[in-house]
C-alpha cells in the first residue's frame, strides 16, 4: 500500500492530515495518467508556439 498525505489548513486554527491509502497498481496507474496529460501538454503548447511564431512571421 502507498500513503499519500495531504495536509489541510481551515479557517481556524485547526490544521489536521488526511492520509489516501492507494494498493500499489493503483498508484502505478495514477503516475502513468500523470505521464500521459504531462506529454499532450507539452505537445499543445510545443504546437501553439510554432503556429503563433509562423503566423507573426507572415505578416
Amino acid at each position: 500500500m502507498e500513503q499519500f498525505a495531504l495536509q489541510s489548513a481551515h479557517s481556524g486554527a485547526i490544521k489536521h492530515l488526511h492520509l489516501i491509502q492507494f494498493a500499489p497498481k493503483t498508484a502505478g496507474i495514477a503516475r502513468e495518467i500523470r505521464l500521459a496529460v504531462t506529454i499532450v501538454v507539452i505537445g499543445w503548447v510545443t504546437v501553439t508556439g510554432i503556429r503563433a511564431f509562423f503566423e507573426r512571421a507572415r505578416r
